[in-house]
């Protein structure tokens, strides 16, 4: 199952997080499962997710997707997210 990898910074973390929970549906839509959130330890506005999917063509779909934009926007994404889609080697 290949895993999904993405970063960005966030302007609070705690004003973030509601918002990354309320999400769980539409990602869940497109086929993406939750497997983990981080925080960088230097830098705890960096918020590492893992996901994984069975449809990489449907995540990409959902990582385009404007409702994902405007609900970053919303939650005070402040960066553009880097995001790795990973086969296992």
């Amino acid at each position: 199952m290949p895993t999904i990898i993405v970063r960005h910074t966030v302007k609070d973390f705690d004003a973030w997080k509601p918002y990354y929970d309320e999400h769980a549906t539409s990602r869940e839509r497109y086929g993406i499962h939750d497997g983990g959130l981080y925080r960088e330890a230097e830098e705890p506005r960096n918020v590492v997710m893992v996901f994984q999917t069975d449809d990489i063509d449907r995540a990409q779909e959902f990582f385009a997707s404007e409702e994902l934009r405007e609900t970053m926007q919303k939650a005070g994404v402040v960066s553009e997210p880097t995001v790795w889609i990973l086969n296992a080697a």
